[in-house]
């Protein structure tokens, strides 16, 4: 029997469990397995679930700070961008109110303890939105987004944000965006 259950890549102590556990599951009477399994993948969900609520809560102090009561629907990953550990979440808000001709508000948090805090906001936005990890800026991965206007546009960390917009940033290479991983479809 093969363990399969999805586990964020960047908690090493969920990691480490999950390996033990490989290590020992064919030393475990069956019963042992199943409720081994069944623990492991409620810790799994309940961490995406506190992790969607806390980004929830952020996206509605983005929006509150911006006059909105309304919390927007939005699309979101998370995915390390700092190599800190810690998942940073990537969103991108939609609806008329966050959307134009020539995309949609991208928004950047920094994954913290108990939250996030947002890094940068980028208008003109649409998707697929693309990570390329080997390459970074000031410590942080670049960003592949598509622009209406300007075609797939590389978004690098100056430092304290990303580009507010997508249109006045260098194109992507072919190669890079082959290269990158697409977050957010």
């Amino acid at each position: 029997m093969t363990l399969d259950i999805p586990l964020s890549k960047r908690d090493a102590r969920r990691r480490l469990l999950f390996q033990t556990l490989c290590a020992i599951e064919n030393r475990l009477p069956p019963m042992h397995k199943q409720m081994i399994m069944a623990v492991v993948l409620a810790t799994t969900q309940t961490v995406q679930a506190q992790a969607d609520t806390t980004l929830d809560l952020a996206v509605k102090a983005y929006v509150k700070k911006l006059g909105d009561d309304q919390t927007p629907s939005y699309k979101s990953a998370l995915f390390d961008l700092n190599n800190d550990g810690s998942d940073d979440a990537l969103v991108l808000l939609t609806g008329p109110d966050w959307c134009g001709s020539g995309g949609c508000t991208m928004l950047v948090f920094k994954g913290l303890r108990d939250g996030f805090k947002l890094v940068s906001s980028t208008s003109v936005t649409l998707e697929p939105i693309r990570v390329l990890e080997q390459t970074s800026s000031n410590g942080w991965a670049s960003l592949i987004v598509h622009s209406r206007s300007h075609g797939e546009a590389l978004l690098s960390f100056n430092g304290k944000k990303y580009p507010a917009n997508p249109s006045t940033a260098p194109l992507a290479s072919k190669a890079q965006i082959q290269a990158a991983k697409v977050i957010v479809e």
